[in-house]
């Protein structure tokens, strides 16, 4: 995998991100930065704290009320093209797994993606993205609707809102899954598989030792599934070059097709739950979404999702990969490592909107300042502007 004008990217960008695409949370920008402002509980004078509290509300005045939308801004040179791909204006979604609490990281996701959705006029769409059966709590989803309500995020399609392209959890929707699987299969692109995953590995592994092409690991396209072993469903990646698209951040992104082999759309689990990349695409395309803007820990996955929207006959949307969040030590926030999670910062006391000012400016600046209302947010955030490191 490589970017225009930038040195490699392997194509494993994992939880323990190039840092080249990330932004590090470190001793020298910290929240603490915004105790003064944003803070109800920083150790002062009752005077002190009212005299904080009143200026807070006064800049931030109207900050949960829908603001109007700036005229579009389109994108120009390396980074792709701002016009959507369809008609009917900007969709853009945050799509969330309820397998823990909403953290810092997803927050900012979230924000962007609104700000965007806000400043072209578009449609912002919350899904919840729960095929993780086991690890999906009720407790985390509303943990997630109760932290975007707090930011005053809000979504016009989605749970407890609804829209025309619902539902909007991907476990009300397997019907959807299986009859994409199922055309697939019937066209060819598809093949019932019964390796194991184990023995997949160690071929994955030989043909990389080798230097060889990851293609054809699979012998079950050609030989058929094993009798009396539980069946997956593979996609056939076709034979071609390269994958590559016109990243709205990262800039030319292109990939080797003989990188991407053969790899799992429907699992072999009892519920046949689809994987992560097939719900997406079918998801993304059925909702219509325009663009995908989410972490660049994602990358990896984007050819992937490529190849699944040219077999399946959907119009791309454009994609975005915004600089991850790291912590101290260098490593991506998340649920599993050094989680910061939104409810604690509520918990402690920090208003929404110092919350949002200091989230937004994680790769994203306009000029020298440093406070925004939210008028100013969506009149001066623009995707094109956010840094690729």
């Amino acid at each position: 995998m490589r970017t225009q004008g930038k040195s490699p990217l392997g194509a494993g960008v994992s939880a323990a991100p190039d840092r080249r695409i990330a932004t590090h949370i470190g001793p020298s920008y910290t929240l603490d930065r915004f105790l003064a402002l944003g803070h109800n509980t920083t150790p002062c004078s009752a005077r002190g704290a009212a005299a904080t509290g009143r200026r807070m509300e006064r800049l931030f005045a109207g900050w949960g009320q829908r603001a109007r939308p700036r005229d579009a801004q389109q994108g120009s040179g390396e980074k792709g093209n701002m016009t959507p791909p369809t008609t009917g204006g900007v969709r853009v979604r945050f799509a969330p797994s309820p397998t823990g609490y909403l953290h810092v990281g997803g927050v900012r996701t979230a924000l962007y993606n609104w700000l965007f959705a806000r400043a072209q006029g578009g449609m912002f769409v919350l899904r919840i993205e729960d095929t993780d059966v086991e690890r999906s709590t009720e407790d985390a989803v509303r943990a997630i609707l109760d932290g975007l309500r707090w930011l005053s995020l809000d979504w016009d399609e989605g749970p407890e809102v609804g829209g025309p392209v619902g539902p909007y959890r991907q476990m009300e929707r397997e019907s959807l899954y299986r009859d994409h699987v199922a055309r697939l299969v019937r066209e060819g692109k598809a093949y019932p598989c019964t390796c194991a995953a184990e023995e997949l590995a160690a071929r994955r592994a030989a043909a990389r030792s080798a230097k060889q092409s990851l293609r054809g690991l699979c012998p079950c396209r050609e030989t058929g599934p094993a009798a009396g072993r539980k069946q997956a469903v593979r996609f056939h990646v076709p034979a071609q070059e390269t994958v590559a698209w016109d990243d709205l951040i990262q800039g030319r992104i292109e990939v080797a097709a003989e990188e991407v082999d053969d790899f799992i759309i429907l699992r072999s689990d009892e519920r046949e739950t689809p994987v992560y990349n097939f719900a997406a695409v079918v998801d993304d395309a059925l909702m219509r979404i325009t663009h995908v803007v989410r972490g660049a820990d994602h990358i990896p996955n984007t050819p992937r999702q490529i190849l699944l929207y040219d077999a399946l006959g959907y119009p791309l949307p454009a994609f975005g990969h915004i600089p991850l969040v790291l912590g101290s030590d260098r490593e991506k926030l998340s649920k599993r490592h050094g989680d910061v999670a939104l409810h604690e910062y509520r918990a402690k006391g920090y208003l929404p909107h110092a919350l949002v000012n200091y989230l937004v400016r994680l790769g994203w600046a306009h000029g020298d300042k440093e406070i925004f209302t939210r008028e100013e947010l969506i009149q001066d955030f623009r995707l094109e502007t956010v840094g690729a490191e």
